[in-house]
């Protein structure tokens, strides 16, 4: 088989995943039970995914990422990450999935080829079309750092509220937070039932709004989504 030939069969492949991705990006909706469980396997699993590194000091987790779950109702889950190589240093970031059946599998580098990493069940490419949970999987991972603001009164509200506004900017994320009385609203054209649950179980953000003694959070797109959480029966309001 000639390189011509080989270049072709390669670039058809390709091309077949990316549809595949396409479609799979499609249908990737996930219930607040399925985050929840979903967050819980990946944290479970990265234990097992460090010691499978030469080095497992060295274990650096980068991304936590959830797939559609299948019929079952089980996501599998994406890692990036990086770990020393076998001369000692950090040579890019790899891949790896926790599948349905809980076993770690598809463990790859950067450095494989374009083809290769293009098939592989996290590609980067995979991971940009799942539903990023690593902050949910960090907080759970490491529990004492999660809680990064310390009883906020209510004089301090503005200067948190003011922050989150600044984030936002950074971001470009086209949108705003203000606070009337005890209730928090976030504007944000991103607005969607995945966001918001995301949202929910982020312990550090929910901490915070704890501190500041917020009763109700509330976060829209200021057209067709509306989500709001009673945190004083930790509830979402239908």
């Amino acid at each position: 088989m000639n390189n011509n030939m080989k270049s072709t069969i390669a670039a058809i492949a390709i091309t077949l995943a990316l549809v595949g991705f396409a479609q799979a990006r499609k249908v990737v909706v996930l219930s607040s039970e399925e985050i929840t469980s979903g967050v819980q396997r990946a944290a479970s699993g990265v234990p097992v995914l460090r010691s499978a590194m030469k080095d497992p000091n060295s274990f650096v987790l980068e991304g936590v990422y959830l797939r559609p779950p299948n019929k079952q109702g089980i996501s599998d889950v994406c890692y990036s990450y990086r770990a020393h190589n076998s001369y000692g240093g950090y040579s890019g970031t790899g891949t790896a999935r926790l599948n349905s059946k809980g076993a770690i599998d598809s463990v790859g580098s950067s450095s494989d080829d374009e083809l290769k990493q293009a098939l592989m069940p996290c590609s980067p490419l995979v991971q940009s079309m799942s539903l990023d949970v690593t902050a949910q999987v960090n907080a759970i991972l490491h529990p004492t750092t999660a809680v990064l603001v310390h009883s906020l009164t209510r004089a301090d509200r503005q200067a948190v509220v003011d922050a989150m506004n600044a984030k936002m900017q950074k971001e470009g994320v086209a949108g705003y937070v203000e606070i009337a009385g005890d209730m928090l609203t976030v504007h944000s054209e991103r607005a969607t039932p995945l966001r918001w649950h995301a949202m929910l179980l982020n312990k550090v953000e929910m901490d915070g709004l704890y501190q500041m003694e917020i009763t109700t959070l509330a976060y829209t797109n200021d057209a067709d989504q509306k989500f709001v959480y009673d945190l004083t029966k930790n509830v979402e309001v239908k």
